[in-house]
């Protein structure tokens, strides 16, 4: 399935929200307008970026981050499987009143990132499994305080690292830009669902 979500009253279950904690996207908007963009000239530009960013390179992209501490998983790269960055240009805009209280540009080039914690979700993931395999944490219980606060983390690191990479192809373009949305699509949080009070988790 694309995406989907599971209510469970009571306990959490790590593992269906799986090792990619903190996926989601984000959207720039870019100070290259349209028309007139050459797409070679930005392709050169872009490069390879699949090294990860040695922090000097960290410290002069994002001087103000406050990076989280003891997660150092590939920092400013994208991943594999479904993971990606690219650029898109806007045909048409559906919903323009929405489009302009989220600042969006039509005649802008905009750029879109989804990516997720990298390595870090998936090493909570394994030491869940190895302890636990796929069974379920009683909510208020050590290893659930204990999972949640690494879930957290994860998450965080994701949203950490989505900007990270917004800011890096910005440099590569020479362009400056706005990050206009940032949303995780895969995580859990607590939830009342009709009238019940759980645990939502979104894969």
């Amino acid at each position: 399935p694309v995406g989907a979500a599971f209510f469970a009253a009571g306990f959490l279950y790590p593992a269906l929200i799986g090792g990619d904690i903190g996926c989601g996207m984000s959207l720039w908007q870019t100070d290259i307008r349209m028309p007139g963009i050459n797409q070679d000239k930005l392709e050169k530009r872009l490069g390879n970026m699949d090294h990860p960013l040695e922090d000097d390179e960290r410290q002069e992209l994002w001087p103000e981050a406050q990076p989280v501490t003891g997660l150092g998983y590939a920092p400013g790269t994208i991943g594999r499987g479904n993971h990606f960055a690219e650029l898109l240009v806007p045909d048409e805009i559906l919903e323009p009143e929405q489009a302009a209280l989220a600042g969006l540009d039509g005649k802008r080039l905009q750029l879109l990132v989804h990516s997720g914690s990298r390595g870090v979700g998936g090493a909570i993931l394994n030491r869940h499994l190895s302890r636990h395999q796929h069974a379920g944490l009683a909510e208020g219980t050590p290893e659930a305080l204990a999972y949640l606060e690494q879930h957290d983390a994860a998450l965080q690191y994701a949203q950490q690292n989505r900007e990270l990479i917004g800011r890096r192809i910005l440099g590569r373009l020479r362009a400056s830009g706005a990050r206009l949305v940032d949303i995780h699509h895969n995580f859990i949080q607590a939830a009342v669902v009709e009238g019940s009070r759980g645990w939502l988790h979104r894969k």
